[in-house]
C-alpha cells in the first residue's frame, strides 16, 4: 500500500473510532446525582438517552434495558416536565417515551420492546404539498397504574390514563382510558376481557 493511501487510511479508522467513542459516550446515561430524584438499585444500561434528568423522578429497583430514551421536551410558557417512574418499574430495548407536561408510570410497570408513549400528539396537516407533520399538541398527563404490562410495540397516546394490573398486547394503540384488570387490543385498542382481583390481591 502506498504511503498516502496508508495515511489516509489510518486517519479514517481514526475518524471511525472518534465517532465511536462519541456517539457512545453521548448515550450513557447520567449519574444518579443528576436527576430530581434516584432510588437505590436502579440502573440505566447503555447505550441509553435521557434529556433533561433533572426533570425525571426513579424510584429504587428500576432497570431501563439499552436504547432507551426518555425524552423531555421543555415549552415556553408552561411548567417544567415532570417524568416519574415508580419503583421496580422494568423498560426493555427501545422504549420511548415523550414529555412534554407529565408522565407517570407506576410501581411494577412491565415495558416490552419498542413501547412508545407521549403525553403530546403529532397531527397532519393536508397543505397543497399533501400532508405534514404539524407542531405538537399541548400535553395531556398520561398515567400508567401499577403492575401494568405493556406489550411490545404498543402505543400510549396523550391524556391516557390506564388502571392497575391492566394488560396492554402487542402493538396496540390506546386512545383512551383502560380500566383497571383489563386486556385491550387492536388499534384503535378495544377491551377484550376484565377479571377479578385475586384473593392474594385481595388480602
Amino acid at each position: 500500500m502506498r504511503p498516502r493511501a496508508l495515511a489516509r487510511e489510518i486517519v479514517d479508522r481514526w475518524a471511525a473510532a472518534r465517532l465511536a467513542h462519541v456517539t457512545v459516550t453521548s448515550l450513557v446515561a447520567p449519574p444518579p446525582r443528576a436527576f430530581a430524584s434516584w432510588g437505590a438499585g436502579s440502573i440505566i444500561v447503555p447505550p441509553a438517552r435521557v434529556e433533561s434528568p433533572e426533570c425525571i423522578h426513579v424510584g429504587a429497583g428500576v432497570v431501563v434495558h439499552e436504547h432507551a430514551w426518555l425524552a423531555i421536551e421543555h415549552r415556553p410558557g408552561l411548567p417544567a416536565p415532570v417524568l416519574r417512574v415508580g419503583n421496580d418499574v422494568r423498560m426493555n430495548r427501545f422504549v420511548k417515551i415523550e414529555c412534554a407536561g407529565s408522565v407517570e408510570l407506576g410501581e411494577g410497570v412491565l415495558l416490552a420492546d419498542r413501547v412508545h408513549i407521549s403525553d403530546v400528539d403529532h397531527p397532519a396537516l393536508k397543505t397543497d404539498d399533501g400532508p405534514r407533520p404539524d407542531s405538537a399538541s399541548d400535553p395531556r398527563p398520561v398515567v400508567v397504574g401499577p403492575r401494568v404490562f405493556i406489550g411490545s410495540g404498543a402505543v400510549i397516546k396523550s391524556g391516557v390514563t390506564i388502571g392497575e394490573h391492566a394488560y396492554i398486547s402487542a402493538n396496540a394503540v390506546v386512545v383512551r382510558d383502560v380500566p383497571p384488570r383489563t386486556l385491550v387490543a387492536g388499534s384503535p385498542a378495544r377491551a377484550v376481557r376484565q377479571w377479578e382481583p385475586s384473593d392474594e390481591e385481595r388480602g
